[in-house]
């Protein structure tokens, strides 16, 4: 070990002096020197080229040599020798910070750069974590930042917070916070890796399964598969380290059923060229988001209950992943891989969307969905006439892909009689979800009001409880174009004030409340309420509707429904944040947020007093939502307050005071 040694001055040395060929003689004769002495000691067979268990002295001594090695090579421009000799290096020694800093810029100069991030935040930034700073070198933190920077540029990333890491998660990895992340903190923004195909021509297909994805990229790869492209070959580099690592990462059966699917659609070939193809296609398929590749956002996993989201700009075609909601140290970087649309959805239908990335959900808020408790998934017993505990699910006979977790009939909770949703009902869902995608674009205010007096009635008739996700839903698709049109209100009172008749009609009762609030009475006529339990304002008790997850005992901070002023719109939004409330991130509700803020601008400025929202009321909302909307936003709401407000004469309004500390400002 001593000749080692100095073998290891001798080739220092030498790199000093710019003999890099010397250097490298001397590294190698010194490694020779410690394998042999070690083989001589009749230590295990040699594996892949490693003795595995040299240990202490020697195998820090080899990892040293492995690296400097690395260095050499990569100097010369040989970056696969050179990644490989820094992998003997973290194998001898897998606590040798600068082994794993040369196998990270090895694997990126030789044309892995995603491979190369995701060794980085799984192996590189733990190490540094957990090391004690006297045993990491000197200069550790402006190595690494030499390391990164190109390899961020290499990936489109930027922004990238210094605290993140990958950790086993579910059979891959995961994105995880290792400090605490604020709500609307950046993550990482990364930019669209181009390619020649993929996304251009994928959203014109109709049929957007996994496998009819898997398919898509298998056709377009195949041609170059065949001639063994440079296409080819760069893009198998370009995904190495994406999930799935490697085929065994799927499940068998998905898996076994994908494969076979896929080989009806592909000339006959080999069975290892077959699984080289279709674990690629597999790849692409789980890292194409926003018709493009994004590679690095794709390892956050999903959850109904996201702590973080994807936000697309289609200028730059970047996807900035930003915190929504608090993400403690330690925990999981989620996000929802659904659409607004569907992740408001019930349990049932939102799971039946989620299997085309061929998992079953397993997040808390499913889980939370499926218990009896869950108000959100309750309809009508037939037999009783109360609410029982049945999500809605897909009725397919055609498929044995079951969900494991949701039955299609269930004994009622109160009477025991068997419970299922009825054809006529079923009929009714699907009329539902074909008329939201009917409503979309520019429509008028009276078109809207209409078409969800139209809605509800509907769902009366399937007999819901007040807090089920048919009315989330629907609400959902009444609130995207109606906040379209406050905000032209809004344009209009600050040039007008109570002159515009946009205003005016936003502010009128069309008996959407009413309906709803025949709804809640329905429940508690059929004895669904007690004091116990319940809160509702009629019968004396005092529940507000809304909560999504049961009744909220909190008359306190909580509008009655049937007292609150203000017309329909601001109703049924309130309602719609207070459905959606325990699971929607606060922040990513901004445009609920202003739309009701605005709204209470004008019902409490409204110059007919019997019509306007009082102090009291005004103040709740304001509180409630008025922190979300920002600072720009309040200030023109208080601009717009002292502009239009009524005479100083007239009592209950809101102070500046009072208002500006609603805001938070």
């Amino acid at each position: 070990m001593q000749v080692a040694g100095a073998l290891k001055q001798k080739g220092n040395a030498c790199f000093n002096n710019g003999d890099i060929d010397g250097a490298a003689a001397a590294y190698q004769e010194a490694i020779g020197l410690l394998l042999q002495e070690k083989k001589g000691k009749n230590m295990p067979e040699e594996k892949n080229g490693v003795i595995h268990d040299i240990v202490g002295g020697a195998g820090e001594l080899l990892a040293v040599l492995y690296s400097n090695l690395s260095n050499l090579y990569n100097i010369k421009g040989d970056y696969e020798v050179s990644w490989k000799a820094a992998q003997q290096a973290t194998i001898y020694d897998p606590t040798f910070a600068k082994g794993w800093l040369r196998y990270i810029q090895g694997r990126r100069m030789d044309g892995y750069p995603f491979e190369a991030f995701v060794t980085l935040l799984r192996r590189l930034r733990p190490l540094l974590r957990n090391s004690p700073p006297s045993t990491l070198p000197k200069h550790i933190a402006g190595d690494v930042a030499l390391v990164e920077a190109p390899l961020y540029e290499d990936l489109g990333l930027s922004r990238v917070l210094p605290h993140i890491e990958l950790d086993e998660y579910e059979g891959g990895v995961g994105i995880v916070a290792r400090r605490a992340v604020k709500p609307n903190e950046i993550i990482l923004v990364e930019k669209r890796f181009e390619t020649f195909f993929a996304e251009m021509d994928l959203g014109a297909q109709s049929d957007l399964t996994t496998m009819g994805i898997v398919t898509h990229f298998a056709n377009k790869m195949y041609p170059h598969q065949c001639s063994h492209s440079e296409t080819w070959v760069r893009f198998n580099k370009q995904f190495k380290g994406c999930w799935p690592r490697r085929p065994e990462e799927i499940s068998a059966d998905v898996r076994s059923e994908l494969s076979h699917a896929l080989r009806s659609q592909l000339p006959e070939m080999g069975d290892d060229d077959f699984e080289s193809l279709f674990t690629l296609a597999v790849i692409c398929r789980y890292n194409c988001f926003h018709s493009g590749f994004f590679r690095a956002c794709a390892l956050a996993n999903h959850s109904c209950h996201a702590n973080a989201a994807m936000k697309y700009n289609p200028e730059d075609e970047t996807v900035t992943l930003i915190a929504v909601r608090p993400i403690s140290a330690g925990d999981f970087v989620n996000v929802k891989y659904l659409s607004d649309a569907h992740f408001l959805m019930g349990v049932g239908k939102r799971r039946e969307y989620l299997r085309s990335w061929l998992f079953w959900c397993k997040c808390d808020r499913c889980s939370m969905d499926s218990e009896n408790s869950a108000t959100q998934e309750q309809i009508k017993c037939p037999h009783c006439l109360r609410y029982t505990h049945l999500p809605f699910t897909n009725e397919n006979t055609e498929t044995k892909d079951h969900d494991p977790l949701l039955l299609p009939e269930k004994p009622c909770m109160h009477c025991g009689a068997s419970v299922k949703w009825s054809e006529d009902s079923r009929a009714m869902v699907s009329q539902l979800v074909v008329s939201f995608n009917n409503i979309t674009g520019h429509v008028t205010y009276d078109r809207l009001m209409t078409w969800l007096l139209e809605g509800m009635r509907k769902i009366s008739v399937i007999r819901v409880h007040p807090d089920h996700w048919l009315y989330r839903i629907l609400f959902y698709f009444f609130c995207v174009p109606m906040t379209s049109i406050v905000n032209e209100g809004f344009e209009q009172f600050m040039a007008m004030g109570w002159h515009s008749s946009l205003v005016e009609m936003l502010m009128r009762d069309v008996g959407i409340r009413r309906l709803y609030i025949e709804a809640i009475h329905a429940r508690t006529n059929e004895g669904e309420c007690s004091k116990e339990k319940c809160g509702h304002v009629s019968e004396g008790c005092s529940e507000i509707i809304g909560c999504g997850g049961g009744a909220i005992n909190s008359a306190s901070d909580q509008l009655s429904s049937e007292v609150m002023g203000g017309g329909d719109v601001l109703y049924t939004l309130c309602v719609l944040w207070r459905l959606i409330s325990p699971f929607y991130p606060e922040y990513e509700g901004w445009t609920l947020h202003r739309a009701i803020c605005r709204l209470v601008l004008f019902s409490h400025t409204n110059p007919n007093e019997s019509a306007a929202l009082n102090e009291s009321q005004a103040l709740v909302l304001l509180r409630r939502h008025g922190k979300y909307v920002g600072d720009a936003e309040a200030s023109l709401w208080l601009h717009a307050y002292n502009k239009f407000k009524p005479t100083p004469h007239r009592k209950g309004l809101l102070s500046l005071k009072q208002v500006k500390n609603a805001f938070q400002l």
